[in-house]
Formats: C-alpha cells, sequence, structure tokens
C-alpha cells in the first residue's frame, strides 16, 4: 500500500472543490518557490500505533496525523484560505474506505489561520487525523 500521506495527497487531488481552487499545486512539506498561489502543503507530523496483532498479519492499526496548509496571496487572500479550509474539511470527511480500504476513518482536529505580513502570505493550517489499517 502507499504510503496514506500519498493516499491523501490523490484524494484532495480528485476532490472537485479542492481542484478548482488549487489545481495540482498540493505538495509534500514545502512548496517550490516559484509555485504559483493558491497552493497547498501536507506533511505527516505524528504516527502512532495503536493495535498490532502478531498472528494476524493483516491487522495492524495506526493513526496518523497530518498537517495541512492552505496559502493564498494578495488581495482576498483571506477568503481565499477560508475556500481551501471548506474544501479541505469536505475531502477529510470523504476521506473513507470508499477511497481505500484501508482508511478506517478520518477527522479533523484542528484549524487555525495566520498572516505572514512581510511575504504577504496567508495561511490555513489543518489537524487532520487518519486511523488506518497498514
Amino acid at each position: 500500500m502507499a504510503a496514506i500521506e500519498q493516499l491523501f495527497r490523490t484524494h484532495l487531488a480528485g476532490t472537485a472543490a479542492v481542484s478548482s481552487i488549487v489545481g495540482t499545486r498540493i505538495y509534500p512539506m514545502v512548496a517550490p518557490q516559484d509555485a504559483a498561489y493558491p497552493l497547498i502543503t501536507y506533511q505527516a507530523i505524528s504516527d502512532v500505533e495503536h493495535l498490532v496483532k502478531p498472528r494476524v498479519a493483516t491487522l495492524r492499526l495506526k493513526r496518523k496525523r497530518i498537517q495541512v496548509d492552505g496559502y493564498a496571496k494578495g488581495n482576498g487572500a483571506y477568503a481565499s484560505i477560508k475556500s481551501i479550509e471548506a474544501a479541505i474539511k469536505g475531502a477529510v470527511y470523504g476521506f473513507n474506505s470508499n477511497v481505500n480500504s484501508a482508511v478506517i476513518e478520518s477527522r479533523v482536529l484542528n484549524t487555525n489561520d495566520s498572516k505572514d505580513e512581510d511575504e504577504g502570505i496567508t495561511r490555513v493550517s489543518i489537524d487532520v487525523s487518519v486511523l488506518y489499517n497498514e
């Protein structure tokens, strides 16, 4: 199985609400310097093993926390990140066993906004929890 973050990224990119805002500008960890805005980055920030049955090779429950950041720049940046936030949240709750049989549940844990005044970049940061069978 591909890493859960890669499956999540593919799901984000395939979600119409997300792709209508950022297209394919969804990057692991850090966006390229010359990337156009708006865009999304994502990274795993924790990986916890919940349950392992040594004699059952098909059961290894893990919970991964993925941080998803939406960035926008210029006039209307705040409105843009709010649209990105809503699109990402919709995609999170659609990331389930219908997308990949390993996924048990996904949910939003926390959301916050910030702004880099020097660069004129506005950001929404969303922490996502994914429970899955590795």
